[in-house]
C-alpha cells in the first residue's frame, strides 16, 4: 500500500490569539457549525457541494479531574478543525476525476497508471489553521519492485504529485472552497469572527496578494506542497525485497509493534509482517500528518517574518508605521501559539509515538527551522521597538510644532491688537510718555501695518526653527 499525504494552502485562517483566549466560546462556535451543517435548511448547508461529507473536530477537554486546569487555553492536541470526506454517492464522479488526472500524469511523467490503484474511498482532506490543509489518499502499489532507484521513487513521487494537483484543481473551486468561503460567512452571522476575512489576510499575503483589492480568482488560489509518500510492504526475503534498499539508505528506523518504520525527509517505509493489523499505524499517519502541518506552517510563517525585518521608518508616514508594527505583533502572537500548540503535542505523545515524532523532528529539520524562526522572531521585536520610538518622536515634534504655532498666533495677536490701538489713538494723543517707551509705546510710535506684519515675522520664524530642529 502507498499512503500519500499532500498538504496545500488554502484560503482558511483563524484567530488563533481570540482562540487563545476564548477557548470555551471557540467550542461552542464549532457546535453551531456542526449543527448548521446538520440542518440541510441553514445558510451554512445550502452553499456545501452535496458530495461532501463534513466532520467537525472540537477540542479535547478532561472536565472530569483536576487536570483540566492545563488545558485552559489549548487549542487542540489534533491541529485539523475539519475532516472532509466525499460520499459514496459521489464515487463514479470521483473516479472519472482520477482517471483523467491520471491520464494527463502519464503524458507529462511516466506511464504509472497501470501500477497504482487509488482507494478512492480512502481519500479525505483535514483542514487546519494557518491556511493549511492535507489531503490523504491509500493506493494500491503493483509492481512495486519495478521502481528502482532514487530517481525511480523522485519519478514516482512527482507523477503522485500531479495528480493530486489535477484533483484538486477541480475539487477544490468546486467543492473546498465553498465551504471556507461558508465558514467565513457564518462565523459573521453568529458574530463570533474566529474565522478572518480575506480582507485581513496580513500574514498570509501570498494567497490574497493585497488584501484591500485581492486576487479576482480567488476561488481558484490554493498552493500545493510537497506530497509526502509512505510505502507499505510485507517483509520477505532478500530477493523479494532488496529493492527497499533505496528507500531505507540514510533514513532513520522506528519500531512500532509490528511494523519497521524507516522515516526520510523525502519518503517513508513501513516493512511489516503478513496479516498485520493497520489500524496499528493509524498513529504513524496522524503524526506524518501533524509534522507536515507544523513543517509548512512554520516555514510559512519564517518567509512571512523576513517580510518585516529589514523595514525602516525611512518613507513611512506614522499612520504607516503603526499599521506595520501592528502586522509584524500579529506575526509574532501567530508564531509564539504555533510553538507553544506544537510543544504541546509533543508532551502529548509517550512511549513509540513520541520517538516516531522525534524522528520526524529530526529528519524534518525542525529545529533548524525554529532555531531560524526564533532569530528573526527577534529581530522583529526588535524593529517594532525601533519603529515605535521613531513614532514617539515624531508624535512629539507634533506635539512641539503645534504648541508652536499655537504661541506664534498668540504673538501675532498680541501685536495686531497694538497696531490697533495704535490705528484708533487720535494724532495728538500720539505722543511718548516719559525717555524710555513702554511696550504699549509701540502703539505711539509705529503704525499699525508695520505692528503686524512684525508679529507675523516673529511667528513665522519660531515655527520654521521648531520645524527644522524636528527635522534635524
Amino acid at each position: 500500500m502507498l499512503k500519500v499525504n499532500t498538504p496545500f494552502r488554502v484560503l482558511f485562517n483563524l484567530d488563533s490569539s481570540k482562540i487563545a483566549a476564548q477557548p470555551g466560546a471557540f467550542t461552542e462556535f464549532l457546535k453551531k457549525v456542526r449543527a448548521a451543517l446538520d440542518d440541510p435548511h441553514s445558510s451554512l448547508a445550502k452553499k456545501i457541494h452535496p458530495a461532501l461529507d463534513i466532520e467537525v473536530n472540537l477540542p479535547k477537554t478532561k472536565s472530569t479531574d483536576s487536570s483540566s486546569a492545563r488545558d485552559h487555553g489549548r487549542f487542540f492536541l489534533s491541529p485539523h478543525v475539519m475532516i472532509l470526506r466525499w460520499r459514496g454517492s459521489y464515487r463514479d464522479e470521483l473516479q472519472k476525476l482520477y482517471d483523467r488526472a491520471a491520464s494527463e500524469a502519464d503524458s507529462a511523467i511516466e506511464k504509472y497508471s497501470t501500477m497504482v490503484r487509488p482507494d478512492l474511498e480512502s481519500l479525505f482532506v483535514k483542514l487546519n489553521d494557518n491556511t493549511i490543509a492535507v489531503l490523504s489518499l491509500d493506493m494500491q502499489l503493483d509492481r512495486a519492485d519495478s521502481v528502482r532507484g532514487k530517481e525511480g521513487w523522485n519519478r514516482l513521487n512527482e507523477w503522485v504529485s500531479a495528480v493530486i494537483k489535477t484533483m484538486l484543481a477541480d475539487l477544490y473551486p468546486q467543492m473546498i472552497f465553498p465551504l471556507l468561503k461558508g465558514l467565513n460567512d457564518f462565523a459573521n452571522e453568529t458574530k463570533d469572527y474566529f474565522v478572518y476575512d480575506v480582507s485581513e489576510y496580513k500574514i498570509f499575503f501570498v494567497l490574497v496578494g493585497d488584501p484591500k483589492n485581492p486576487y479576482p480568482d480567488l476561488h481558484k488560489r490554493f498552493i500545493p506542497m510537497k506530497t509526502n509518500l509512505t510505502l507499505c510492504v510485507e517483509e520477505g526475503s532478500y530477493e523479494e525485497t532488496r529493492w527497499i534498499t533505496n528507500i531505507t539508505r540514510q533514513s532513520a528506523a522506528v519500531r512500532l509493534k509490528e511494523a519497521e518504520i524507516h522515516i526520510s525527509d523525502e519518503n517513508n517505509l513501513v516493512v511489516m509482517s503478513k496479516n498485520m493489523d493497520m489500524k496499528c499505524l493509524d498513529i504513524l499517519w496522524e503524526l506524518v500528518a501533524s509534522a507536515s502541518y507544523y513543517y509548512i506552517a512554520m516555514n510559512v510563517i519564517n518567509i512571512n517574518l523576513i517580510r518585516y525585518i529589514g523595514i525602516t521608518s525611512d518613507k513611512h508616514t506614522t499612520k504607516g508605521l503603526r499599521a506595520i508594527s501592528r502586522d509584524m505583533e500579529n506575526i509574532i502572537n501567530s508564531v509564539t501559539i504555533m510553538k507553544l500548540r506544537y510543544n504541546d503535542l509533543a508532551a502529548e505523545l509517550n512511549g513509540v509515538s513520541r520517538k516516531i515524532f522525534n524522528t520526524l523532528q529530526k529528519e524534518w529539520d525542525f529545529k533548524n527551522i525554529t532555531d531560524n524562526m526564533q532569530s528573526k522572531l527577534e529581530l522583529c521585536r526588535t524593529n517594532i521597538q525601533t519603529l515605535s520610538v521613531e513614532m514617539q518622536r515624531r508624535n512629539q515634534g507634533r506635539i512641539e510644532t503645534v504648541l508652536t504655532g499655537v504661541a506664534g498666533m498668540t504673538i501675532v495677536s498680541v501685536f495686531i491688537d497694538l497696531a490697533a490701538y495704535a490705528t484708533q489713538l487720535p494724532n495728538d494723543k500720539r505722543n511718548m510718555v516719559g525717555d524710555i517707551p513702554g511696550f504699549m509705546d509701540l502703539g505711539f510710535i509705529m503704525s499699525g501695518n508695520s505692528l503686524s506684519w512684525i508679529g507675523i515675522f516673529l511667528a513665522a520664524s519660531v515655527l520654521a526653527f521648531t520645524i527644522k530642529h524636528r527635522s534635524g
